[in-house]
């Protein structure tokens, strides 16, 4: 399934990316399934820590090829630290997220990393994945074994679709 490539930088991903961040700086990576990366911030200039955007658009880049689940993911970071890291050459973060959006655009959810870089890029690409694929097999159980929703009942945020008791 090929996704829609306006919604890679839709305002449902940068509307996400505001609520994550709770008013603070944020910065965001997709790699999309042509092998294009489409980086996205709230900042005009991104000046992401070398350590920072290396993860992400590494686990952007596996997660949107190995755990898509016909959507996409988007790796970023929230929260700027005050702490000046000996030897960075950019601004570091204190929040890594990764949130799934469904094939339709729609934010599905977010799995938040609170660890240090330092941690973070020890504990390896491995584990990060395997937490994301457990976060996606609970939402899937919820969304579909017990939520069990019917024709009607959900809808498309991010294409401009209206709730359904919004509608007339």
């Amino acid at each position: 399934m090929m996704i829609d490539r306006r919604l890679y930088q839709s305002t449902a991903v940068t509307d996400r990316f505001d609520e994550e961040a709770a008013g603070t700086a944020w910065c965001g990576v997709t790699v999309m399934r042509d092998g294009n990366a489409v980086l996205l911030s709230d900042q005009p200039a991104l000046d992401w820590a070398a350590d920072c955007m290396m993860f992400a658009c590494d686990m952007a880049r596996a997660l949107n090829k190995h755990l898509h689940h016909d959507g996409f993911w988007y790796v970023g970071w929230t929260h700027p630290s005050s702490v000046f890291l000996l030897g960075s050459t950019g601004r570091t973060y204190q929040r890594a997220v990764m949130i799934w959006f469904d094939s339709d655009g729609d934010p599905a959810f977010t799995v938040e990393i609170l660890d240090p870089i330092w941690d973070i890029l020890n504990a390896g690409p491995d584990a990060w994945l395997e937490q994301c694929e457990i976060a996606w097999q609970r939402r899937k159980h919820l969304m579909i074994e017990v939520l069990d929703p019917k024709e009607g009942q959900t809808f498309k945020q991010a294409q401009g679709e209206a709730a359904p008791s919004a509608r007339p």
